[in-house]
């Protein structure tokens, strides 16, 4: 969609960006008289030229996806083309306004389910008979990256399933821990490091009883990782679990060895995590969550980190 030299591409969408000299007019009649068409004016020369031409070009058919791909494109090449920043942000910001809970479609896996999805992995881990757990929520559109539909889906399907079966009462997630090797390689006790060495080496794979005497361990750090491990911006490390537990979720159970893939170990040393949404308790997490940073977690996590602290 985009050529790979995206000069010609970068001029015509930065040029079709806001006017500084019409946002300064407009806030200027704003600022003498703050009334309803004077707001109106200034929000209409704020936004860029750029979403006019998205909205036009989306008029015709089947242009969604192709204006979706193109964002795709467009994120491929922002790294090397800082400048293309503010196309994107208008991509995201009319993506997201486009793709809301009312796209949602619920449709239950039956026999006439595509075979990839009937014969994706299932997990292993066992729940108990009152509880629903979810396997697996993916994006497969590159262009939507950060458009997020997760968050609703999840609720909804919780929602639908308890009307349905109410026995079930708590929903958990199996879910990918991709930031946990990097995160552990970077911790700089002596402790974290024998650790580190010895799930890099990889003979816990093949040996079950090296697995079960570094499972504690695993277990330990897997419990720091998940309740403290920070972005100096203070989010979430693991990109997952800002996903989650921003839903409102809690931290409920680390599971080790879980997925032993190729891409699993290098990420995560084979460490995944059940999220634990419980209906009646999800807008409480969610608000402590966000306001200074609290994550509800289970009884495993916690007994575990305090096994960590004890130790230091």
């Amino acid at each position: 969609m985009i050529p790979e030299n995206p000069r010609s591409f970068t001029c015509c969408w930065i040029s079709s960006g806001a006017d500084p000299e019409e946002i300064r007019s407009a806030y200027r009649q704003w600022d003498t008289r703050p009334d309803g068409p004077g707001a109106a004016r200034l929000f209409q020369v704020v936004e860029s030229k750029r979403q006019t031409l998205l909205r036009r070009l989306n008029l015709a058919p089947g242009a969604t996806l192709s204006l979706v791909a193109m964002r795709a494109d467009l994120l491929r090449l922002l790294p090397a083309h800082p400048d293309l920043a503010a196309v994107d942000q208008d991509f995201s910001h009319l993506l997201s306004s486009w793709f809301n809970r009312g796209f949602l479609q619920m449709r239950r896996i039956d026999w006439n389910t595509p075979a990839a999805i009937l014969t994706a992995p299932k997990p292993t881990t066992p729940v108990a008979s009152d509880t629903a757990a979810f396997y697996s929520i993916n994006n497969s559109l590159p262009g939507l990256k950060e458009v997020s539909l997760g968050n609703f889906l999840i609720k909804q399907v919780a929602h639908d399933l308890s009307a349905e079966f109410p026995d079930r009462h708590r929903f958990v997630t199996l879910s990918p821990a991709p930031g946990f090797a990097r995160w552990l390689s970077t911790e700089k006790s002596d402790r974290a490091r024998q650790l580190d060495a010895a799930l890099t080496g990889r003979e816990w794979v093949t040996d079950s009883n090296i697995a079960t005497r570094l499972a504690p361990e695993v277990e330990a750090f897997a419990a720091r990782y998940f309740l403290t491990a920070r972005h100096r911006n203070g989010t979430p490390y693991d990109p997952v679990a800002r996903f989650h537990l921003g839903n409102g979720a809690s931290a409920w159970r680390v599971n080790w060895p879980a997925d032993t893939s190729d891409h699993a170990l290098k990420a995560a040393h084979g460490l995944m995590i059940n999220y634990l949404y419980e209906l009646g308790a999800i807008e409480d997490q969610n608000e402590k969550f966000m306001r200074d940073g609290t994550v509800a977690h289970g009884q495993q996590l916690a007994q575990a980190m305090q096994h960590l602290n004890e130790e230091y």
